[in-house]
């Protein structure tokens, strides 16, 4: 302990203040991240930022109705599983499918679709990432239904690719999007 504040301290009372400063001392180191810390962690948002764009670049190419891009966004033999639950939060039904066979039917789409996703939580570890996002769904114009994607992805040599797309549909207790209704000339809106 440092002399100058001991001698402003009654002696009886020093033991009292040493477990404090070294508490204190050891709360101020432990504060300040080290610098590998703040390398790893700015790496990892940048890896979360890449899997969160991906994600964008799928939902906008289903608005687009570009099942092109929709297939080169995704892994071979990935998969689609849609779970639709009732007003009371029952299971309705589990859909699973191929995304070949969403990225071959999107450009078919007889009414305008948007796709509108906001606070996405990423996680990656090495070459395996996954976005759980809620979402919010509108076909021409109207709003259909509302839910929760979870997108895993891989990255390969090509870059990150969809190999699963787990959603929720509910039409019922849906949060409130933080985002405006479309407007005419917005994907997703004819006019």
């Amino acid at each position: 302990m440092n002399p100058m504040i001991t001698r402003a301290i009654h002696p009886a009372r020093r033991h009292l203040f040493v477990p404090v400063f070294v508490l204190m001392a050891g709360c101020a180191e432990s504060s300040v991240p080290a610098p590998d810390a703040v390398a790893e962690s700015s790496a990892s948002s940048a890896r979360e930022a890449e899997v969160i764009a991906v994600v964008e670049d799928f939902l906008e190419a289903i608005s687009a109705r570009d099942g092109a891009t929709m297939e080169a966004l995704s892994l071979p033999g990935g998969s689609v599983h849609s779970v639709a639950l009732g007003d009371d939060g029952s299971l309705e039904g589990v859909n699973s499918r191929a995304l070949a066979e969403d990225a071959a039917r999107i450009p078919e789409a007889s009414d305008p679709l948007l796709e509108r996703m906001w606070d996405p939580v990423a996680m990656v570890h090495g070459r395996l990432a996954m976005v759980w996002t809620p979402y919010d769904f509108w076909v021409d114009g109207e709003w259909s239904h509302c839910g929760v994607d979870a997108f895993t992805l891989v990255e390969t040599d090509a870059g990150w690719r969809v190999s699963s797309i787990s959603y929720t549909t509910e039409t019922s207790d849906c949060p409130e999007s933080p985002l405006p209704p479309p407007s005419e000339g917005e994907p997703g809106v004819t006019g």
